[in-house]
């Protein structure tokens, strides 16, 4: 089971989602329809995703959540009072961000295996 994202198959009369795992923020929350960016809100708590539209029957629904790697959410300076806040925050961005690592090499050796006869590398 994935710890970052969820797939799910349209029907063209649900709307809404659930969403299963944990995310920081909804800036690192992405959902595609049929491989689309697609557009969504969420409830109040967060768990529950609903697109404007249903997807079409069929139609191929992800939903992921993508940490900020290029950014580090906790700065320490040298003197600084450390507080648990700063401390949960830098271990949540980096467990987080294991997490997704995995997920993601998962899915990529289910694409090779699904995929035997495949001759070129897929490239990152």
């Amino acid at each position: 089971m994935a710890n970052s994202f969820v797939r799910y198959t349209g029907n063209g009369s649900t709307s809404t989602y659930s969403i299963p795992f944990s995310y920081r923020s909804t800036a690192d929350l992405s959902a595609t329809v049929a491989g689309v960016n697609t557009t969504f809100t969420l409830n109040a708590a967060g768990t529950t995703l609903t697109f404007a539209s249903p997807p079409a029957n069929l139609a191929a629904i992800e939903i992921r959540r993508k940490t900020s790697q290029t950014s580090r959410l906790t700065d320490y300076a040298s003197g600084s009072v450390l507080t648990e806040s700063d401390l949960d925050t830098d271990s949540t961005q980096a467990f987080m961000m294991s997490q997704e690592a995995i997920d993601n090499a998962d899915d990529l050796s289910l694409i090779h295996i699904s995929e035997p006869t495949r001759r070129t590398p897929i490239s990152y």
